[in-house]
């Protein structure tokens, strides 16, 4: 049996939840406090993280409380609230020295993700995420999209099966740290929980490996 050394040097595909584990806090979260909104959208989103309410009606009813505008949604981007967590600059810069090819699998929206993505050279294909649906005259918001893989439960194990079909023969290794993540489990060679921002019990009981700081992970690509 591999070495969790060894299945990482080998791993051609890392897929990295976004929220809570390449940035150290929630997008929407975020974004609610922002435009000044009351604490029920981060309990929707605990209770869904935890896997207590399907993904899809999850965001329904934060974004239905939040409405989000064009221009809401570029004053918060401008603001630039949102920070990468401690040590994935340096991993994900290790694992493209290696070699590796990066995905951004995400519950959040592309248009909050994309900037984050385009500091670490990560290119806009490689970004699988939600898409927010807005007035093209008012720019006010409409809905979501729900054709999007990460717009519903069980939507990132999809994603994981879209790569595979891109890739003939890959291994590929996911990390993040919710329910929505561990379902990908059984398409992945690996399952990395992350806790360093957020430690869910159902996550760290199930991970194939658990971690809660990337530069463990660093050192252990460095064995």
């Amino acid at each position: 049996m591999l070495t969790i050394s060894e299945k990482l040097k080998n791993a051609d595909i890392f897929c990295f939840d976004v929220d809570s584990t390449v940035l150290n806090n929630e997008g929407i979260d975020q974004l609610s406090k922002y435009l000044n909104f009351d604490e029920r959208v981060s309990e929707i989103t605990n209770i869904t993280m935890n896997g207590d309410m399907s993904f899809e009606e999850s965001l329904d009813m934060r974004l239905n409380i939040i409405k989000p505008s064009v221009n809401d949604i570029k004053s918060f981007i401008d603001a630039n609230l949102l920070e990468f967590t401690d040590g994935i600059i340096e991993f994900i810069q290790l694992l493209q020295k290696n070699g590796k090819i990066i995905y951004f699998i995400s519950g959040g929206f592309e248009s909050l993700i994309l900037p984050y993505a385009k500091i670490l050279n990560i290119p806009k294909e490689n970004v699988i995420a939600n898409r927010f649906i807005h007035n093209s005259l008012t720019g006010e918001y409409m809905t979501f999209d729900k054709t999007s893989f990460t717009s519903k439960s069980g939507g990132k194990k999809d994603a994981i099966q879209s790569i595979k079909k891109k890739y003939e023969k890959c291994s590929i290794i996911m990390i993040g740290d919710g329910v929505t993540d561990l379902e990908t489990k059984s398409e992945t060679e690996l399952f990395i929980g992350f806790g360093g921002i957020v430690e869910r019990k159902i996550v760290k009981d199930n991970s194939d490996y658990f971690v809660k700081s990337f530069h463990e992970l660093s050192d252990i690509m460095l064995q």
